[in-house]
């Protein structure tokens, strides 16, 4: 497969999680059944393409069944599924519970990007290495995510962060969305170490990697060292503005991890 039809996959498969990743974003508590109806389409729609079903006629959807046919179809389904468990803006359980959401999304985007770049991967240690890989990756991308979201969801009243997490700094979701909680810091830096722990441990495969594999990584690990950088630069001050811009110098950060062969 030439490196254009790759990227043209790529694209399709990132399309579709971004499809997907909107629907959930919009579905707030007492919001009706349509765009939980639109998570169930999607779900839909994958059995048809992957399946002998009629494709129905949305743009993503055609694009996946034009490109993306030979696409790990288990990895799609669970993008719906994992966003599907969290309707209802409901807190995460645990924090085990978000390392699990981080497999399951960001985690399962890496090894289809990983699958489509590496020919769809053969050998059994690289297939381990990478899932190993993609999962911690995937784990930190999701710490540093619910870091970055806690204070625009307490803008609209919501709360998604665990409940032991909050036991443990003797927090409720009522004095943070009032912003009385002092801890709020320390449980930010905790999430930090989380997320930092997890990148660390994505790292350790690089050598077992070839240099396609962790080239699906590299977006995900500019981002996460982005993040950690300014929670340390603003004590962990979750209402730091500069926690909700993007990576500043991203092409080059990109360039620079590609041509160094690490993420």
């Amino acid at each position: 497969m030439s490196v254009k039809n790759k990227w043209i996959i790529i694209f399709k498969i990132l399309a579709f999680n971004v499809e997907v990743a909107l629907v959930r974003d919009q579905i707030f508590r007492n919001s009706g059944t349509t765009r939980i109806a639109r998570l169930q389409f999607w779900k839909d729609a994958i059995d048809s393409i992957y399946g002998d079903g009629i494709i129905p006629r949305q743009p993503v959807a055609a694009a996946l069944n034009c490109f993306a046919k030979s696409a790990n179809v288990n990895l799609l389904r669970l993008l719906i599924t994992a966003r599907q468990r969290t309707l209802g803006d409901r807190p995460f359980d645990s924090i085990e519970a978000v390392s699990k959401y981080g497999v399951y999304t960001y985690g399962s985007v890496i090894k289809l990007i990983m699958e489509i770049l590496s020919d769809y991967l053969a050998g059994v240690n690289e297939i381990e290495a990478a899932a190993k890989a993609a999962n911690s990756m995937g784990e930190a991308m999701a710490m540093i995510n619910l870091l970055r979201t806690i204070a625009p969801l307490i803008s609209r009243g919501i709360v998604l962060l665990p409940a032991d997490l909050l036991k443990t700094y003797n927090l409720t979701a009522e004095q943070i969305c009032f912003q009385q909680a002092s801890a709020l810091p320390s449980l930010a830096k905790d999430l930090c170490f989380s997320a930092e722990t997890f990148i660390k441990k994505s790292r350790l495969c690089i050598k077992e990697l070839t240099p396609a594999l962790r080239l699906a990584l590299m977006a995900n690990g500019v981002t996460v060292d982005y993040v950690l950088r300014i929670s340390q630069r603003c004590n962990y001050n979750i209402f730091d503005r500069r926690l909700q811009m993007s990576c500043s110098f991203l092409p080059w950060r990109l360039w620079w991890r590609r041509f160094s062969q690490i993420y």
